[in-house]
């Protein structure tokens, strides 16, 4: 069923395997099915960290997004700014049908890396979060 893989950023550059905290992700899957047509197909995305640590999941029957897969095709789920914080990760791609059925399964399907643009940005653990501090006016 899956046919290619592709990570990029904005408008489809190359496939890349290094992405800055911040950026424009795109990942393309290229499928192939043999059946005419299946409704409701489930796309489901782990973005797993080198450590196994599943650190983000979607799928996109969660998301309400109606993907019917003809014959050949190919599907694009977008994130506006990737929240990772620098290191290595994997994406695991399944496609399943609503009944649960696993039409395919890739466990680590593309190995990535996030990095930061030079700055020690002095956060830990697995994502970034838009924050800030606020103390007692006197």
């Amino acid at each position: 069923l899956i046919k290619e893989l592709y990570m990029y950023k904005d408008n489809h550059e190359e496939n890349k395997h290094v992405f800055t905290m911040g950026e424009n992700l795109n990942i393309e899957i290229a499928y192939e099915c043999k059946k005419e047509k299946t409704e409701g197909t489930d796309f489901r995305l782990s973005f797993v960290r080198s450590d196994g640590v599943v650190v983000y999941g979607i799928s996109s029957l969660s998301d309400k997004a109606q993907i019917d897969i003809k014959d050949r095709g190919k599907i694009i789920f977008n994130i506006d700014k990737l929240s990772l914080l620098p290191g290595k990760y994997y994406l695991d791609i399944d496609i399943k049908q609503k009944d649960d059925v696993i039409l395919d399964y890739i466990k680590n399907a593309k190995e990535f890396y996030i990095e930061n643009e030079g700055n020690d940005i002095g956060e830990f653990g697995v994502i970034s979060m838009n924050h800030k501090w606020l103390g007692d006016k006197e």
